[in-house]
């Protein structure tokens, strides 16, 4: 078989073996097949794999940096409402972007961006509430929303401690309501 040709589809292998496509037994089987027995796997850094660890960790802390910088654009700058919203909904945007690039590659960094996700919907819908100016209830009636959508989007998507926060949360502002 053609060296090149070879390659290709070694790798190819590698990559089912890899994101679990067929069991793992199948893909060491086809390896020995098109290896001839030698068991040569193909490098992993010559597959397309997320970005490097460096980047990575720099695209999780510019998430993480996303909530404060939300705080400090709403509460304590004189910025324009629209201007505010729009950095707002740019946030929540960059954060759903990341759920799902980090979801492609199966990376355990989806939580933290699931996390600031939710958070900054959180705030940005809390904030509409109370410049809506209708009834205090409105406020409240936000919050309570999103603890209900995470409790239903963390039961959906087996993501059990965002469905505990959504809980705790609804426990909280039904409290606060109430007594």
């Amino acid at each position: 078989m053609d060296p090149n040709r070879k390659k290709i589809v070694l790798d190819e292998i590698a990559y089912w073996k890899t994101h679990q496509l067929i069991p793992s037994e199948y893909c060491d089987f086809l390896l020995a097949l098109y290896t001839e027995g030698t068991g040569e796997e193909p490098s992993l850094a010559d597959s397309s794999a997320p970005i490097n660890k460096w980047l990575s960790t720099l695209h999780v802390i510019i998430l993480l940096v996303m909530l404060p910088i939300s705080f400090l654009v709403i509460y304590f700058t004189e910025i324009s409402i629209s201007l505010q919203l729009t950095l707002l909904v740019l946030f929540i945007g960059a954060a759903l972007g990341s759920i799902f690039y980090y979801k492609r590659y199966h990376s355990y960094y989806i939580h933290i961006a699931i996390v600031v996700f939710f958070l900054l919907l959180l705030l940005t819908s809390v904030y509409i509430a109370k410049i809506s100016e209708m009834s205090p209830f409105v406020i409240q009636g936000a919050i309570i929303v999103n603890c209900l959508g995470w409790i239903g989007i963390g039961f959906w998507k087996r993501v059990y401690y965002l469905a505990a926060s959504g809980i705790i949360g609804l426990i909280l502002g039904t409290i606060y309501i109430f007594f």
